[in-house]
């Protein structure tokens, strides 16, 4: 250190202190990275692992000039000292600037940053080298446009826990820029290929799903990670292992805790929506028997969001599928249901989902078909459906929804007179008239046709028939 003069000490980092020095013979400003160490074993074990970085040339990596071992009397410890060039930025200056003015990083002028970031770790990796202390405070910018590696430390300083009590906000900050990298590239591939193949691989989904357990409070971070998810898993068979790996849980548990925060819940409900499409492969298990509460809370929530209720109904359908809604949830779950049509009768997506979960709930419950057919604030579930048809009369996929709903209804002897003072029977003919190259659809109006035939009074039927 007799070589050197101290300028100023900078703000300790996770593994030791940083000191500006400027070389006593060539007056050259330095960095002098202090590092305690536990013996003497561990300052040479560490000193010999760190050699190699005296022979790293790259325009992306900071120039070490040397390194020692010290001893300081004071507080009788061992210091290993690794010397290297001085910068007065770094990407974790421009972070805070950014955040005081409330302003956004240039997406090009970050591309190009983290670019030759990639580079010089892809230099390391193909020296066997790894940072270990990656984090936006250890990139420095030698210019505008120019940025190094600094700060490269050893396992064997990297072991010593006691060291990590500040590290968890920078590492969030390396990581939400990652991911959202990561999320603008994907974005970009499918906006020039809708039909691209995308990173299925199990180790990527399992890696975001790690991100977001290390920090569960940031959410920020949720949000992204949980579009990147419902991304990715929308173009491979993954639930079954990411169920396996906790990610219900973690989603469910997040929505609850993060109501309040519409972008997640929005995110989050995407994505149980892309994992439960995949019904046969899901496991019903305890965190997803919890999963109507958790969405009907949302529902009630946003009222007025449709793109909440566009996800909500796809959920509410996937888990009716799966017979998770129980009885005494049937009433609000129509609710919700019927409401979240009422929304926004434009939104063809919403409008399936919403009918195919009425479906699959009247199918198993008189209770829940009794629930579609009461009148509520002058509106009742089959107004709705007989409004929804004349929307959309011209499309088979909501005329087939709109007639399975009509025919579990008519499988209750107790609803075909609202049926049929409704005025549905003329509609089913109607659709049975329009729709005769779908088979099935037929088959759905037919009978609902037969059972409000059975239903009709002898007298109404023969007044039917003399009717010109």
């Amino acid at each position: 250190m007799e070589k050197y003069q101290i300028l100023e000490q900078l703000t300790p980092g996770a593994l030791g202190v940083n000191l500006v020095v400027e070389e006593i013979k060539t007056r050259v400003k330095l960095v002098i990275k202090q590092v305690e160490c536990i013996d003497d074993h561990n300052a040479n074990e560490a000193l010999e692992e760190l050699l190699p970085l005296l022979k790293l040339r790259h325009d992306h990596i900071a120039f070490y000039r040397e390194l020692f071992i010290i001893w300081n009397g004071q507080i009788s410890s061992l210091f290993l000292c690794l010397v290297m060039d001085y910068s007065t930025g770094s990407f974790q200056k421009v972070i805070e600037t950014k955040r005081a003015e409330k302003t956004v990083i240039d997406s090009e002028w970050l591309q190009i940053m983290l670019g030759q970031v990639l580079d010089a770790l892809d230099y390391l990796h193909q020296l066997d080298i790894i940072h270990r202390n990656l984090k936006p405070s250890n990139i420095a910018l030698v210019s505008s446009n120019h940025c190094k590696l600094q700060d490269l430390s050893s396992e064997v300083l990297m072991t010593h826990k006691a060291k990590w009590n500040i590290r968890a906000e920078e590492d969030l900050d390396v990581q939400l820029c990652a991911c959202s990298l990561l999320l603008r590239v994907l974005g970009q591939a499918l906006a020039k290929d809708p039909a691209a193949e995308l990173p299925s691989d199990s180790s990527v989904t399992l890696a975001l799903l790690s991100i977001v357990r290390i920090h569960p409070e940031a959410q920020q971070l949720l949000v992204v990670v949980y579009t990147l998810l419902s991304i990715i898993c929308s173009q491979g068979p993954t639930a079954e292992e990411l169920q396996k790996a906790g990610l219900f849980e973690h989603v469910l548990a997040h929505l609850d805790t993060f109501s309040g925060n519409r972008d997640i819940c929005v995110s989050g409900l995407s994505l149980l929506w892309v994992l439960l499409v995949d019904v046969s492969a899901i496991i019903v298990s305890a965190p997803l028997e919890k999963a109507p509460v958790v969405v009907t809370k949302l529902l009630a929530t946003y009222p007025t969001d449709v793109e909440m209720a566009e996800a909500g109904c796809a959920v509410l359908w996937l888990l009716s599928l799966l017979g998770c809604i129980r009885e005494h949830q049937l009433e609000e779950v129509v609710v919700l249901l019927l409401r979240s049509v009422r929304l926004c009768q434009d939104r063809v997506l919403l409008v399936n989902n919403a009918y195919r979960g009425l479906a699959n709930l009247v199918k198993v419950s008189e209770l829940a078909a009794l629930q579609v057919v009461v009148t509520e604030k002058d509106s009742s579930g089959l107004a709705l459906i007989k409004e929804t048809y004349q929307r959309h009369r011209d499309d088979p996929g909501v005329v087939e929804n709109l007639c399975l709903l009509l025919a579990h209804l008519a499988s209750y002897q107790d609803i075909l007179s609202e049926l049929l003072s409704n005025g549905i029977q003329p509609l089913v003919q109607e659709i049975r008239e329009r729709f005769t190259s779908s088979l099935e659809l037929v088959s759905y109006a037919e009978s609902v046709i037969l059972r409000l035939q059975e239903a009709t009074p002898p007298s109404s039927a023969r007044g039917q028939s003399a009717l010109p």
